[in-house]
């Protein structure tokens, strides 16, 4: 049958797809083929050398993916979808995407805490972060503080500050924190990026909690 001819092809790879926004994430076994020198010259720009298509059945996600979702391979690399295609009957659909590499970056576990409150012995409200029981496999990049623009009203900003590239972007409340290799960062700033080759960051910070 049509719907059965790609589970026989050699190459499989386990590959998780979520959703930009965290929504959702299924493990799929897709087949990557590196895009060929003549379908990137035929894209009229959209996608380069080192594009990756990733081949699937249709029914492999029960929400179907979309641009700008995100795709971890078996290796962890991290890739973003520029496309979705479907082909053959509409029996399997094809993902066209960009390797995420963010230079100078370093690969972390990143773990959120949320701001909670709790009563001390004397009944006095206490505030503290608490782990959130989430964890992100992220990339974290040093920023060059002096390129960051301050406007005249606001503090001077503090001399170490970081970009967290997530494979999603969480729901973050006004105070919530990252743990990362033992130290906790704020977060100070969001930047869902427009650009769908573009992971989700935000901006840390590390202070003091």
């Amino acid at each position: 049958m049509i719907e059965d001819d790609l589970s026989l092809m050699d190459g499989h790879e386990a590959v998780i797809v979520r959703d930009r926004a965290g929504a959702w994430e299924f493990p799929v076994s897709l087949i990557p083929r590196l895009l060929s020198v003549r379908e990137a010259a035929k894209s009229d720009g959209a996608y380069r050398m080192g594009d990756v298509r990733l081949h699937a059945q249709a029914n492999a996600l029960s929400i179907p993916a979309k641009p700008g979702d995100i795709a971890t391979r078996a290796d962890g690399s991290v890739y973003t979808i520029l496309s979705v295609d479907t082909a053959t009957l509409g029996t399997r659909f094809a993902m066209v995407t960009r390797r995420c590499v963010i230079e100078g970056a370093t690969v972390v576990e990143a773990e959120l805490y949320r701001l909670s409150d709790r009563k001390d012995s004397m009944g006095a409200v206490v505030l503290d972060h608490v782990p959130s029981g989430v964890s992100y496999t992220a990339q974290m990049q040093p920023m060059d503080v002096g390129s960051i623009e301050v406007a005249d009203d606001e503090r001077e900003r503090p001399a170490r500050v970081w970009r967290l590239y997530l494979p999603s972007m969480p729901s973050l409340g006004v105070n919530d924190a990252f743990r990362i290799g033992g130290t906790f960062y704020r977060w100070s700033a969001s930047a869902d990026s427009d650009r769908i080759d573009m992971l989700p960051n935000v901006e840390l910070v590390e202070l003091p909690l």
